[in-house]
């Protein structure tokens, strides 16, 4: 289990935008350099970006090869005036590329 602070963590990442917040990060990390992959949980009591809050972020799945599977559940989000109050992920989402080599 770790504390991770997240404008720290996203200046190492240039794509990232600043993100500010705290995420709890339980799970396991195998590999090495960029060849690796995550299997565990996240969860961010809040977050903020340019132009977004949120709220009670969790994400739990598994994150290898630039690609994600798993569930994301999310209490609020606001971005500009668009409010969205509640959102979970039913059976599962996946970003990226999820075929093998």
């Amino acid at each position: 289990m770790a504390d991770l602070d997240l404008q720290k963590t996203s200046k190492f990442v240039s794509s990232l935008p600043d993100i500010t917040g705290q995420a709890l990060v339980q799970g396991t990390i195998q590999g090495e350099k960029l060849d690796y992959s995550f299997q565990g949980k996240t969860q961010v009591p809040k977050f903020t970006a340019p132009d977004i809050t949120a709220q009670d972020l969790e994400i739990t799945g598994d994150f290898a090869n630039n690609a994600f599977s798993g569930q994301i559940k999310l209490a609020q989000l606001q971005h500009k005036e668009i409010l969205v109050k509640a959102f979970q992920s039913q059976g599962g989402v996946s970003f990226g590329d999820n075929s093998a080599p």
